[in-house]
């Protein structure tokens, strides 16, 4: 990692799993509240706390990381767009969620690969 002392490397792998579990857990409320309460308004906004989340993350990752640096994280990126994607088509056509599901459980594998990595 550019630039950082080894207590802010400490702190920085902290800083993405915190964002990267964020992102998790409201990806998680987005899918599993529409099926709950089936309130799309309410839905795109934990969706789009997840984006803000992942966003803020890759942002901090670009500025203080080399590309492939941390595989992980980026592997967690790249699921979540893929979910978000998935998600986002899924309710603009109203078609059923299961491949959102695969996504979100694809995801929690990438979380915790990424978990593993940093811890």
């Amino acid at each position: 990692m550019r630039y950082l002392t080894d207590l802010n490397i400490n702190k920085t792998k902290e800083f993405f799993l915190q964002l990267s579990y964020e992102c998790l857990m409201y990806s998680e409320k987005a899918i599993n509240g529409y099926f709950e309460f089936n309130k799309p308004l309410i839905t795109i906004q934990y969706l789009n706390e997840a984006f803000h989340c992942i966003k803020l993350a890759q942002s901090f990752y670009l500025q203080n990381c080399e590309h492939g640096e941390i595989e992980p994280f980026e592997s967690f990126f790249h699921q979540f767009m893929l979910l978000n994607d998935e998600f986002l088509s899924a309710l603009e056509s109203d078609h059923g969620l299961q491949w959102s599901l695969n996504e979100l459980e694809t995801l929690k594998t990438k979380f915790d690969e990424l978990k593993s990595y940093l811890n």
